[in-house]
C-alpha cells in the first residue's frame, strides 16, 4: 500500500476508526461497555465525527508495544476497522523505570513493525501513527527522554514505511507549552489534562479529512 502523496486519511462517511493505544487512549474507559469511549481524546473525537465515523476505544492502561501485538487479533482484526490511529511507546520506557522491565531499541522496532505489517497484510487501511510524547513537567519523567527518542525516530522511519499519516505529538505538545504552561496540558508529563486530551483529537483531526 503506497503511501506516497497522500496528505490526508481520507475517511469515508460511516466508517469506523480504532484507536489503539495505552492508558492516554483508554483514559478510563469501561471494560464492560466495548462502546464506551472514555473521557480522553477518543470521545472528543466521536463528538467532532458524530454522524460522519463510528470511533473505537481499544486503549488500555500499562500496555506497551509488545501488548499491543498480543491482543492484535481480539482488539483489532476482530472489530473490521476501515482506519486506525495508534499511540504506543512511552510505557516501553516508563515500565524499564518503575518496574524494570527493559524493552531495547530493537525488539520496540520489531514489535511494532510486526504490528504494523499484521495491519497491512489482514486489513490494508490507512494507519495514523502518533508519536508518544512526555510533557515538560516532571524532571524525573524528563529522564525517559534519552530512551524516548530514539522510539521516536524507529516511528517515523516505520511511518514513512506503512502509515498514510504521522502525527509529531511529541514535537506539537513542546510547541504548544511555549504559549501555554506545561501544566495546562498534564499533571504528570505523561497523562495529559482535559485540555490536553482535547488538544490531541484536534492534531487528529487536522491529518483527517471526511468524504462521501
Amino acid at each position: 500500500m503506497s503511501v506516497k502523496g497522500v496528505i490526508y486519511m481520507k475517511v469515508k462517511k460511516g466508517s469506523k476508526i480504532l484507536v489503539y493505544g495505552d492508558s492516554i487512549t483508554d483514559a478510563g474507559r469501561s471494560f464492560q461497555d466495548r462502546n464506551d469511549l472514555g473521557k480522553g481524546y477518543c470521545l472528543y473525537l466521536q463528538e467532532a465525527l458524530a454522524g460522519k465515523a463510528t470511533v473505537i476505544n481499544r486503549g488500555v492502561g500499562g500496555d506497551r508495544s509488545i501488548d499491543l501485538l498480543k491482543r492484535y487479533e481480539k482488539d483489532v482484526l476482530a472489530e473490521k476497522p476501515d482506519y486506525i490511529i495508534i499511540l504506543i511507546g512511552i510505557n516501553d520506557v516508563w515500565h524499564q523505570y518503575a518496574l524494570g522491565k527493559i524493552v531495547t531499541d530493537e525488539e520496540f522496532q520489531t514489535n511494532m513493525e510486526t504490528l504494523l505489517e499484521k495491519i497491512r497484510q489482514d486489513l490494508n487501511i490507512p494507519v495514523l501513527l502518533i508519536e508518544p510524547f512526555i510533557i515538560d513537567i516532571d524532571p524525573e519523567k524528563n529522564r525517559f527522554y534519552q530512551e524516548l527518542y530514539p522510539r521516536v525516530l524507529i516511528l517515523r522511519r516505520l511511518a514513512s514505511k506503512f502509515c498514510h499519516e504521522y502525527l509529531t505529538l511529541d514535537g506539537r505538545f513542546r510547541e504548544a507549552s511555549v504559549t501555554k504552561p506545561p501544566v495546562y496540558w498534564s499533571e504528570d508529563g505523561v497523562h495529559p489534562t482535559a485540555e490536553g486530551h482535547k488538544f490531541i483529537a484536534n492534531e487528529i483531526l487536522k491529518k483527517i479529512t471526511v468524504t462521501e
